[in-house]
């Protein structure tokens, strides 16, 4: 994905303070802490920004060990297949476990490259529009940070779930893939014919998307919030990456249900809207510090045509159309948007259309 779609993201995706300099050190003292990392990131979070170059929801040996130690990625590969899930992660570590491996010297403090390493994968959430963890199309429909379990019963169906982790299209969980999620018990549970693995009618006999919120729902207020929320962040990127012909077919954006959207398609979204759905404070800016985080500084100049270090709407106007989207989402120029190409389009749809909602 090309800087400018990155900003159209992360935009949309930003936390309320977006002026906030892109840095975990709160207090400037050179030194990060365990509260410091643990508050300003999450493991999911850092999962989606490393996965953006391909956006398949795995990781490669040789992409896992750029950020953890081969022994951990042998722990954690749950199902021996030389790749990590999502769920495989989520459901073997913690960020403090990895605040943990990265202090080296376990003095409960990062400095030098032990810092920089944490630091850079901080950046790339900035970076990616991950700072909240796929809020894109709006599993938070009202914006609180929470997630009710209507918000999540009304965007999630447990089909959608199934099909979206089931990566070999065999319509079985292992048993070493069903623990990644579940605990033992419940394996035990819905395994009604005992063959050690879980079909997809076993689970949705013993088992709803309701069950996941409850069991999630660990203090029991009817809320979900950070680690809580997680496994309803997980699920719903995998059928985000994993399901691109349902998206398609759900968004009114494909008007003829092809499949695929179209250039007279994608300029149906309205990028005035978009942007004021991206700012979240409503001053009608957006500052240097996350702009330069996604664009980059020339870019940056480039637009900031009154050089005041905000990109106001008129700016971005002068520089941006729906018609650039278009052109530097469509990765292999064959004049329309398939996939992975639709995200950032289909992410700024939604986005309006959850403002608009909120707003009636």
């Amino acid at each position: 994905m090309t800087p400018l779609l990155l900003l159209f993201v992360a935009l949309a995706t930003a936390s309320p303070v977006r002026r906030q300099a892109p840095t975990l050190d709160v207090d400037g003292n050179g030194i990060l802490t365990r509260p410091e990392v643990l508050n300003g990131m999450t493991l999911t979070q850092a999962m989606i920004a490393a996965d953006s170059g391909d956006g398949d929801g795995y990781f490669t040996r040789p992409e896992a060990t750029q950020y953890i130690s081969p022994a951990m990625f042998n722990s954690i590969d749950a199902d021996d297949d030389n790749r990590l899930s999502f769920a495989e992660v989520l459901g073997t570590m913690t960020m403090g476990d990895m605040f943990d491996a990265y202090d080296a010297n376990g003095n409960g403090q990062l400095e030098g490259p032990e810092r920089d390493r944490i630091e850079a994968i901080y950046r790339g959430i900035i970076a990616t529009g991950a700072v909240q963890p796929i809020q894109v199309a709006f599993l938070d429909a009202n914006g609180d940070g929470y997630l009710s379990k209507p918000e999540v019963l009304n965007t999630l169906t447990m089909d959608q779930a199934l099909a979206a982790s089931d990566d070999d299209g065999d319509g079985l969980f292992t048993k070493e893939q069903a623990l990644t999620t579940i605990d033992e018990a419940a394996f035990n549970r819905l395994d009604t014919n005992h063959d050690n693995q879980l079909s997809f009618d076993e689970i949705k006999t013993g088992f709803t998307i309701e069950d996941v919120f409850t069991q999630r729902d660990v203090n029991g207020d009817g809320f979900l919030v950070g680690d809580e929320a997680q496994t309803f962040h997980v699920m719903y990127y995998g059928i985000l990456v994993h399901n691109q012909p349902a998206l398609l077919a759900a968004t009114p954006l494909d008007t003829n249900g092809d499949g695929i959207l179209s250039r007279p398609e994608v300029q149906q979204v309205d990028l005035q809207a978009a942007m004021q759905a991206a700012d979240t404070d409503g001053d009608g800016l957006f500052s240097k510090d996350q702009a330069v985080a996604v664009l980059g500084e020339d870019l940056f100049n480039q637009l900031d045509t009154n050089g005041d270090n905000f990109l106001s709407f008129a700016e971005v106007n002068q520089g941006i159309t729906m018609d650039t989207l278009f052109d530097l989402n469509d990765a292999n120029g064959d004049g329309v948007l398939t996939g992975p190409e639709t995200l950032t389009i289909i992410n700024m749809y939604d986005s309006i259309q959850a403002i608009s909602i909120n707003t009636k």
